[in-house]
């Protein structure tokens, strides 16, 4: 009788500790100062984000690291990284800082507006040969003569009678300070001559 009391006794004392064995693993664990934590949650969310410039506090978890009460914080930065940060909540020093995901983002760059190439250089004038002048049937001598030395001013002009018919001479001054001579057949519409002489002339 008196073993099986004994026996019955020594059960109850191997239960009691089973049962108290998990608490005092747990109480060593999960600090007990957390209600009393110097560093609160707002504050810490401001160290986080000064540890990773305008980034954005995802979660704020208590937790234990090398036997030292922290904050679990993640933080999502501006280019998508991903950041866990350990921050004790008594110092509020950051414990560790390691990258959790990277953003796969390629950055984004601008495409360059093509550039037209600059206007090829206006060739200069040049006058056409009389013979290469063929003039419309409805416009003047005036406008042959212009159109022949390429523009101009007109200062006279003159016509005389010929075997073929009317022989216009029209002098101009051109843009250059230069002067020209333009014979022009009416009959035929077409320039006969033109001569270019300077202004010394």
């Amino acid at each position: 009788m008196v073993r099986h009391s004994r026996w019955i006794l020594v059960n109850m004392v191997v239960v009691c500790l089973l049962l108290l064995i998990p608490g005092v693993i747990a109480q060593k664990q999960i600090p007990a100062a957390y209600p009393k934590a110097e560093i609160s949650v707002a504050k810490t969310e401001i160290l986080a984000r000064s540890a990773v410039p305008h980034g954005q506090v995802l979660t704020v978890v208590p937790d234990v690291q090398n036997q030292k009460a922290i904050y679990l914080v993640r933080v999502r930065s501006q280019t998508g990284h991903l950041w866990a940060l350990a921050i004790n909540v008594r110092t509020g020093a950051v414990m560790t800082k390691h990258l959790i995901v990277s953003s796969t983002k390629k950055p984004v760059t601008p495409r360059k507006k093509p550039t037209s190439p600059p206007p090829p250089p206006s060739a200069p004038k040049t006058i056409k040969s009389p013979s290469a002048v063929e003039t419309n049937p409805q416009i003047s001598a005036q406008d042959a003569a212009r159109i022949a030395v390429g523009g101009g001013e007109v200062i006279s002009v003159n016509s005389s009678h010929e075997d073929k018919g009317v022989i216009y001479t029209i002098k101009l001054l051109l843009s250059n300070g230069q002067f020209a001579t333009v014979k022009y057949d009416a009959a035929s519409q077409h320039v006969l001559s033109v001569k270019i002489q300077s202004s010394d002339h």
